[in-house]
């Protein structure tokens, strides 16, 4: 049973190791050429290997271990190996990733640190035997090293995915080689590159050397820990850095991880012993789960990393991925085959002549079934270790000789025999068909499958390789449907009972996921689908799993996704979950189902408290909609004055203007403050018209803001003027003005007091200036628009309806011109800097191909050129002393300037993106590179598009003042 409990000292290693019973059969590896195994000279005597070589090359090479039907099997993921404290550490390590190579055959890789502190990396795809030899393990020096060799389950076999992947930071470099899979890698990908980080490979494992990065701990070590502690799912993980080695194991074990030393004091760690073994290195224990074990000159120290009370150890590692010399959990994986032999033997027994296994996991298992069934045990398949990896894609009909080729049955064992078949398992059922039809074209009178594991009906998300549910035969099918698809006379699986009565009291700490489908970790994912179409953030679920702690959650405002992230639909049926310190209220389709039964739940009304900045920003963006409604929308513009409905002026006798808007807490209700300046009736009128429409101003607002639930929208006359403070500084500007001038003469008329029969209360607002007037002057547009103005204050005047006079317009002329400099700008800058990445990337690799793939970064460059020379022409046409210069001359600038930049701010993402993946790709296949240049003539385009267009609207603005 593996220990939990973890120590915060230095610790001695002094276990026994555990040695399984029985005798072992020889186990010859189908991996390892004699011709190209540096052995150290300590063990160049005492371990010396047979084997055939692998052939590279054959021209049946496609029947390999990742494409052929024969290997449906699960696919264990990877292998891996430390080395602290030994002059050779490099060729044991090499050694030790041959014990492991039927863990991962995709690719292999070796980090070693030299004695001036620097991390020396070889990594290739293929066999151990491929990826080194004599020459490159003398370019790897030092007494650390790691090695790993890989299947991917996370990440495709590309040679930039194989491990170990090493990368240097400013307070030193890590190099890390990662056994398992990452449940929450997607969530962790996308918060990091949100924060800017950049990945260069498509495996789970990079993201914890980005976490490192980010990672805020002291000292460099406990950076690894505090990396691996957001870390979910299954993790067995070597790191080195420039003196220490760190090994890690995930809270749950999902995978193997054990410590060895060897005669001269050198710490190794392995996946499995029978790496410790090759090497002469003695088994002391497992790598508990949640434990990081720290070696340094110093000497072993372990620390624990969130401890998990029940671990939940891989069973299949004992049922079919790990050699039956390993000791794994504990347990001797030999031992453990044999007994389920013993077991299926005693569960479903059958008459029968002869006892044969599918080679090779099944072996040991059809022994202890022979053993316990008196029946003799005989091969009565022989595999073939000669058939070499894949490099071509056959057709169909040559794939189907694959079995053939893999599997040789033997006539004189099977003919006229009833037979027995053992395997560790079925996954798709299509090679145990394909074995049954052999066995019987072979001459066998009876083929009986015996599965020495339960039925596989789950995938598996913790570092295995496994098909989709749907594609697990006995997901889908019954026994006896399994059986008669394979075409055998019978079929039976070692019960799942007796599995966990024979592993006793450890049973709880197995997972098994794979039989079950209760898996310990569930996969995380960015969005969980909820009812009525919305959305659930993680952020959020993991604030609920808190509530009885008294944590609080944020909840989000009521629009729709596309103004905020939308939590929960608003629903009339609403549970509510009391906490310490607070209410949450949950509708009750979407409540967590624990919340509903275990917290007491009653119906209340929807209180949804929203974030105080996005209630300013509502706020800002209503009030804005409002104001232009005032000035475009007829069915406002008519309620407020009705005379416009008549084709009269709607500025005549009175002028409505939004001061204020506030909008509450819950984003429920809006409160619009009004300013009507005119007379007693205008204001009466425009008041009553507004609050008439509030049901159409409401409906509208929805439609403009693209809102779910609209909230209520009340007018209020703002009497008091108080929030009309932006009128009353304008105002104040022209008395300033005229102030320093001199003191202005009094000449109040009778005639305007008898005209308001009563004090006016906005006279001292509007007339304190006696030598002021408003008059009713046309605007560009034709239309009489009140203006305040003064002929001594050189014909200033200011338009009231919009408080933008003309006096703005080069304004917004000088804002066209910095929009096209400053946007074509970014454009560029991000167009030169994410093509300059790639193409420095790539020069690591192919120096002699910079200067050709240098383009993209000169056509973004480009693109500042197009922004500057608007920028130009609409500078050249601002005279702000001009009194012909409209306010129609400013937007058309403006919208010339926005035309180029932004069109040139496109197209610089466009081509920085096409050219920072050309120019990698580029280097791996030189045909690409015409196609990158189509791309990024058309992106170079749309910029040109953006110039075109602000130099016609340019133009325009030339036109209008000339007429």
């Amino acid at each position: 049973m593996a220990a939990t409990s973890c120590f915060s000292s230095s610790i001695s290693l002094n276990a026994k190791p555990n040695k399984p019973s029985k005798p072992l059969p020889f186990l010859r590896s189908p991996f390892l050429k004699p011709s190209s195994s540096p052995l150290p000279a300590s063990l160049s005597s005492s371990h010396g290997v047979v084997s055939s070589s692998r052939i590279k090359n054959h021209p049946l090479a496609f029947l390999s271990d990742n494409n052929d039907d024969y290997d449906e099997k699960p696919r264990e993921e990877c292998g891996v190996v430390g080395i602290y404290g030994d002059s050779e550490a490099s060729r044991l390590c090499y050694l030790a990733l041959h014990a492991l190579q039927h863990r991962g055959q995709e690719g292999a890789g070796i980090v070693t640190v030299s004695k001036d502190k620097v991390l020396q990396t070889i990594t290739g795809v293929g066999l151990v035997s491929e990826v080194f030899n004599e020459s490159k393990l003398d370019q790897l020096p030092g007494d650390i090293a790691i090695g790993h060799v890989r299947y991917s389950t996370a990440g495709s076999s590309m040679l930039k995915n194989v491990q170990p992947f090493v990368a240097g930071y400013r307070f030193g470099s890590v190099g890390v080689a990662h056994n398992g899979n990452l449940v929450n890698y997607t969530k962790l990908r996308a918060e990091l590159e949100e924060n800017g980080s950049i990945f260069n490979t498509s495996s789970d494992t990079e993201v914890v050397l980005h976490l490192i990065a980010i990672s805020k701990a002291r000292p460099f070590f406990m950076r690894i820990v505090d990396a691996c502690e957001k870390l979910q799912g299954a993790y067995s993980m070597v790191f080195v850095t420039e003196d220490k080695l760190v090994a890690v194991r995930d809270p749950h074990g999902f995978r193997p991880l054990v410590m060895g030393r060897r005669s001269n004091g050198a710490v190794v760690f392995a996946s499995e012993t029978c790496a410790l073994d090759l090497i002469e290195a003695t088994y002391e224990r497992e790598v508990y789960p949640g434990e990081v074990l720290v070696v340094d000159k110093d000497g072993v120290k372990s620390q624990c990393l969130m401890p998990h009370p029940e671990p939940k150890q891989c069973i299949f590692e004992h049922i079919y991925f790990s050699l039956p010399n390993s000791i794994v959990f504990g347990r001797s994986v030999y031992e453990s085959r044999h007994v389920f032999g013993e077991i299926l033997a005693t569960e479903s027994p059958v008459d029968c002549d002869v006892v044969i296994a599918v080679p090779d996991s099944g072996v040991v298992a059809a022994l202890g079934y022979a053993a316990k069934s008196g029946v003799a045990f005989q091969q009565g398949l022989i595999r073939s270790h000669y058939v070499g990896r894949t490099f071509i894609e056959p057709s169909q009909k040559i794939r189907d000789f694959g079995v053939k080729l893999k599997l040789s049955p033997v006539r004189g064992v099977l003919e006229g025999k009833r037979v027995v078949v053992v395997d560790d398992s079925i996954v798709r059922g299509t090679t145990s068909s394909k074995i049954v039809r052999l066995l019987r074209e072979a001459g066998a009178k009876e083929v009986h499958m015996r599965i020495a594991s339960p039925p596989i009906v789950a995938s598996c998300y913790y570092g295995v390789d496994t098909p989709s549910s749907e594609e697990l035969i006995s997901n889908r099918m019954s026994v006896d449907e399994v059986r008669d698809y394979i075409g055998s006379d019978s079929l039976a699986f070692l019960s799942f009972e007796t599995l966990k009565k024979h592993l006793g009291e450890d049973s709880k700490t197995f997972c098994y996921a794979c039989f079950t489908g209760n898996y310990p970790v569930k996969p995380t994912e960015d969005k969980v689908k909820r009812g009525g179409g919305d959305f659930i953030d993680d952020g959020l679920v993991g604030g609920i799993n808190n509530i009885e702690g008294g944590s609080t959650v944020a909840m989000a405002n009521v629009f729709h996704a596309h103004q905020s992230h939308l939590f929960f639909p608003l629903n009339p049926s609403i549970s509510t979950v009391r906490s310490k310190t607070q209410t949450f209220h949950f509708p009750q389709s979407t409540a967590p189902a624990n919340l509903r039964t275990d917290l007491s739940v009653r119906q209340r009304s929807v209180k949804c408290m929203a974030n105080p900045r996005r209630v300013k920003m509502v706020a800002k963006q209503i009030m804005r909609e409002l104001s232009d409604m005032l000035l475009t929308d007829n069915v406002l513009q008519h309620a407020v004055l009705p005379e416009a409905a008549l084709g009269a002026d709607r500025y005549l006798s009175s002028l409505t203007t939004i001061s204020d808007v506030e909008v509450s807490n819950d984003l429920q209700i809006v409160k619009v403050y009004v300013s009507v300046f005119g007379d007693d009736r205008g204001k009466d009128v425009a008041i009553a018209g507004l609050k008439s429409k509030a049901k159409y101003v409401r409906s509208e607002l929805g439609k403009r803001m693209k809102l779910r639930l609209t909230p209520e929208v009340r007018f209020i006359e703002d009497e008091s003027m108080e929030r009309g403070s932006r009128v009353i500084a304008i105002l104040d500007k022209i008395k300033a003005e005229k102030g320093s001038e001199g003191e202005p003469e009094t000449s109040d008329s009778p005639e305007d007091d008898q005209d308001w029969g009563v004090d006016d209360p906005d006279e001292d607002i509007i007339y304190r200036y006696p030598r002021c007037s408003i008059s009713l002057s046309p605007d560009i547009n034709h239309r009489l628009v009140p203006q305040i103005s003064d002929p001594n204050l050189h014909t200033k005047s200011f338009n009231m309806s919009t408080f933008s006079g003309d006096e703005t317009a080069p304004f917004f002329g000088f804002l066209g011109a910095a929009a096209a400099l400053v946007f074509s700008c970014m454009g560029a800058a991000y167009g030169t800097a994410k093509s300059g990445v790639g193409v420095a990337s790539m020069g690591v690799m192919r120096p002699e191909l910079v200067m050709k793939s240098i383009v993209p970064v000169v056509m973004a460059g480009v693109l500042g050129i197009y922004g500057l020379i608007i920028a130009v022409i609409i500078s050249t046409g601002i005279n702000p002393k001009a009194k012909s210069y409209y306010l129609f001359d400013g937007y058309a600038h403006l919208s010339s300037g926005l035309a180029c930049g932004l069109a040139g701010l496109s197209a610089g993402m466009a081509i920085g993106i096409v050219g920072d993946a050309g120019v990698r790709a580029n280097a791996q296949q030189p045909k690409l590179f015409v196609g990158m240049i189509l791309i990024l003539i058309f992106a170079e385009a749309l910029a040109l598009y953006g110039l075109i267009v602000g130099i016609i609207l340019s133009s325009r603005a030339g036109q209008s003042r000339a007429e």
